[in-house]
């Protein structure tokens, strides 16, 4: 694997307990939010979950940056991936909560 990114698990979930829209654009709550800057910030490593295509995806890795393009907004890891903010299911051992 390239420098910076592990991957932990990855697989098919029975997701049919959320209440969620792969593709819908959701927006973090300001907390949360918080608490991604501060990560990045401090260059710290850290556990990411997040859906994708449909599956559920970690990785340990350092967030590099937090921009908003094509009206979403995103999470970029040190290893480069890219990671809607609205398919993250925890960062750090925190889960999101929607809505500002």
């Amino acid at each position: 694997m390239g420098r910076g990114l592990e991957p932990i698990a990855s697989g098919n979930v029975n997701f049919a307990n959320l209440i969620f829209m792969e593709n819908e654009a959701r927006k973090v709550d300001c907390n949360f939010y918080e608490e991604l800057e501060l990560l990045s910030l401090r260059h710290k490593r850290c556990r990411i979950v997040f859906f994708n295509d449909g599956a559920r995806s970690e990785i340990i890795d350092e967030i590099r940056d937090i921009y908003t393009r094509e009206a979403r907004e995103w999470l970029k890891a040190g290893s480069g991936l890219e990671i809607a903010l609205d398919q993250l299911l925890e960062v750090d051992g925190k889960r999101p909560s929607w809505a500002c």
